[in-house]
């Protein structure tokens, strides 16, 4: 007769709304749900974690915001442990957050007490993985997935091509490779991304004609995925092809462009797009296409640090300073931040500033040689003109 609504309205509906929106690539409208999540209830954490994946996903994590939202979870976490003291789901939180707030040492600290009283516990072995991946510590990754195989057997594939790919990070082909041929091997009939794995270690190692066979029938099967398109691209260009290099290159521009056409949201495409451009040095292409990532996030870390590069690379240099005053201002000091600004300050003529720079970008790094070969040369710039 009658319905009672006593979900769509809450941060659980809006977090449900925003997880699909993310699993779908719509960022956007992923933003907007949480934003109306923390609206609602400031306190529901769900919505920070949301927020932190998504962030992540869009290649803006570790911003100030970002810290403040992780700060305020991690009151609301250690409120809830003080009343639940040893709560698992409580710990992995807390730990997630130690790690979004680049406090790994201190996060690995809790995982190994964790592990200790909990040694069989799958999630914190998930976490501690994040988190050698994060740092490149991928011996200790491949241990850590080899470990999480054997507390949950149904996920040896997955892991197995976790591992591969770690291998495949150090340069270890063979390795990898032994791993991806008893996978194919074990999924007949569902490996075009391990037969993608190993054309591009086939690659790697000057052996075209064994990755072309790979290429070729992942080509077949999906001839309208770009990256598949896109190693083809790569074989034509290492076999000295020139033609076919930019034909196939073209096809996964259009290919790309077709999947931003279609979701102007997909940062993943439009990224993916830009780089390609930007390897082209079409810049004017790449910053329209950086711009449309602006659009919808203004502070979008990745966008606005490639949109700075390339005015520096067109010598636009009040317009390289502006966008590093706007990195300076949402994100914390980077040494690539302030060199380059310097570099800019120097173009403009500002050398007082260019100095300033100099001397921050080596405060945060005193054995940056080029900031103080550059700061020396600045100096003695500045000292002749006197």
């Amino acid at each position: 007769m009658k319905i009672k609504d006593d979900f769509s309205g809450t941060p659980q509906y809006f977090n449900r709304a925003a997880f699909d929106a993310m699993s779908n690539r719509y960022y956007k409208r992923a933003l907007e749900n949480l934003n109306k999540a923390f609206r609602i209830d400031s306190n529901y954490l769900e919505t920070y974690f949301n927020l932190i994946m998504l962030n992540t996903m869009l290649k803006q994590p570790y911003s100030k915001d970002d810290l403040a939202f992780s700060k305020k979870a991690m009151k609301i976490v250690l409120d809830s442990l003080s009343l639940k003291p040893g709560d698992e789901n409580y710990l992995l939180l807390k730990i997630t957050l130690l790690s979004n707030m680049r406090k790994d040492e201190e996060a690995l600290k809790e995982i190994n007490h964790a592990i200790q009283i909990l040694p069989d516990n799958y999630k914190f072995y998930f976490l501690l993985s994040s988190i050698y991946k994060k740092q490149n510590q991928f011996e200790k990754l491949i241990l850590c997935y080899k470990k999480m195989i054997q507390i949950n057997f149904r996920k040896k594939s997955s892991l197995n091509n976790s591992i591969a790919g770690a291998y495949m990070q150090m340069n270890k082909f063979d390795e990898s490779l032994q791993i991806l041929n008893q996978l194919i091997q074990e999924h007949p009939d569902d490996n075009n991304n391990l037969l993608l794995s190993r054309a591009q270690i086939m690659m790697s190692k000057k052996n075209f004609d064994l990755a072309k066979k790979d290429i070729d029938y992942i080509i077949s099967k999906d001839s309208n995925n770009y990256k598949y398109n896109q190693i083809l691209a790569q074989y034509y260009l290492n076999q000295g092809n020139k033609p076919l290099f930019n034909f196939y290159n073209n096809q996964v521009i259009n290919l790309l462009n077709n999947q931003c056409d279609a979701n102007n949201e997909d940062t993943d495409a439009i990224f993916e797009l830009a780089s390609l451009y930007m390897n082209l040095h079409d810049f004017q292409s790449a910053e329209a296409k950086y711009n449309l990532i602006l659009n919808n996030f203004p502070n979008n870390y990745e966008a606005l640090k490639q949109k700075a590069k390339i005015k520096l690379n067109m010598q636009l240099w009040n317009d390289a300073v502006s966008i590093y005053d706007q990195l300076e201002y949402s994100y914390f000091p980077e040494e690539e931040f302030y060199n380059n600004k310097a570099i800019a300050y120097i173009q403009t003529g500002n050398y007082s500033m260019a100095l300033e720079y100099f001397n921050k970008t080596i405060e945060l790094n005193p054995n940056n040689k080029d900031a103080i070969f550059n700061r020396d040369k600045l100096k003695a710039e500045m000292a002749s003109r006197r």
